[in-house]
């Protein structure tokens, strides 16, 4: 399956005030890459599987990450908080007007939830801000793209709902009525097992991200151990993969015990395996990561990863780079997000794969992508000048 998102739109939305555009189009310009495959909706569109945020401490990469995800959880989610609470995902700009001012999102992505087909489809949401943020919902709505235009599948104005015939939900039907001015119609349909919003529900949630809310979600090793338990094919692939990277494991080991799964690796040169506890936060790290990307290679929907270079061995970075980016590797052409500070990963990308965030005095994040900076030549150096600030966006230390 491939569901790739082609554009998101985010305005007032923690740091990033005015709206920003993140364009993930491939221009026709550039040269036929695999790393660039076509949408299978929209066949003139080429799009990035790999799409990479840089920028200073604090500038907004995380946020603009967090955007999209927070718009996931809201579809996928917001029925299982209470009908009196605030919803806990969107924090507009603290400053002047805009703290008063709706949220706004809007994502572009392929799906096949109507006749089996990939269609494009267009999600948008506005959330309210009064004397507390998140209440109520503004604006919610979901649309499929027929020929040039999009169509609405249901169009929400506050408590107002209208759905598309083929949902077969009239104003008249008491789901609607029930839906919440806290909670998305995706979600309170999905509780009804409308069998449309069912299938939305549970295709939007296979997005998976490191992101919880406003900070970073931590797996934990007995669920990542479990995970490979679970999964003999994922070991499979983990046991391949340490064996051929250069980083000194020979094999992994994943055994039950009254306290239990306890992991342990056998080393090139040593004679006695090494617990999991032993190894570096490097290869815990990778170990950790690993589920994730393997289910998102395998299922072909997005994955969203803030700090994605904290604590992982330098020469794996560019090893999962390519897992994307190789149509072999990731034949689903499931896209990878992530947010980094190690400016060597530029070494890794093209100028379409990269999103340079800068945050202004005035506290507000801007987004540019490095595809429509003018000058910007196909050459091994973008590391280099994103250092010399020819871009802009650069870390300052000291």
């Amino acid at each position: 399956m491939q569901n790739m998102i082609h554009r998101i739109e985010i305005e007032n939305f923690g740091s990033i005030r005015e709206r920003q555009v993140i364009d993930l189009s491939v221009p026709a310009t550039a040269p036929e890459l695999e790393r660039f495959p076509p949408s299978k909706a929209s066949e003139r569109t080429r799009l990035p599987t790999v799409v990479a945020f840089f920028g200073p401490n604090a500038s907004g990469k995380s946020t603009a990450l967090r955007a999209a995800v927070a718009a996931r959880d809201f579809a996928v989610r917001s029925f299982e908080i209470g009908p009196e609470a605030v919803i806990p995902w969107f924090v507009p700009f603290r400053a002047g007007e805009w703290r008063s001012r709706p949220t706004r999102i809007s994502i572009d992505f392929d799906a096949p939830w109507i006749d089996e087909t990939l269609h494009m489809h267009r999600y948008q949401l506005a959330i309210g801000h009064g004397e507390q943020a998140g209440v109520p919902v503004i604006h919610e709505s979901l649309s499929i793209k027929d020929g040039r235009r999009f169509r609405n599948l249901f169009l929400r104005k506050h408590q107002e709902i209208r759905c598309a015939s083929e949902l077969e939900l009239p104003p008249s039907d008491a789901r609607l009525k029930a839906v919440r001015a806290n909670a998305s119609v995706i979600s309170t349909m999905a509780q009804f097992n409308h069998e449309f919003f069912r299938r939305v529900q549970a295709d939007v949630t296979y997005m998976l991200t490191n992101i919880a809310g406003h900070a970073l979600f931590v797996p934990q090793l007995q669920d990542a151990l479990r995970f490979f338990v679970d999964h003999e094919e994922a070991l499979k692939d983990l046991r391949e993969q340490l064996a051929r990277l250069d980083v000194g494991i020979n094999d992994i080991n994943i055994v039950e015990t009254s306290s239990g799964l306890l992991a342990s690796f056998t080393h090139e040169g040593l004679e006695e395996s090494v617990h999991v506890l032993e190894e570096s936060n490097g290869t815990r790290r990778f170990i950790l990561l690993f589920p994730l990307l393997w289910y998102t290679l395998q299922t072909g929907r997005p994955a969203i990863i803030d700090e994605f270079d904290v604590d992982l061995h330098p020469m794996l970075i560019p090893e999962i780079l390519n897992w994307f980016q190789d149509p072999e590797l990731n034949p689903h052409r499931a896209q990878l997000f992530l947010a980094a500070h190690n400016v060597s990963i530029m070494e890794h990308l093209e100028k379409e794969e990269i999103f340079l965030v800068e945050k202004a005095r005035d506290g507000a994040s801007e987004i540019t992508a490095l595809k429509d900076i003018r000058g910007v030549r196909r050459e091994p150096s973008l590391q280099r000048k994103y250092l010399g600030g020819v871009f802009g966006a650069v870390p300052n230390i000291g």
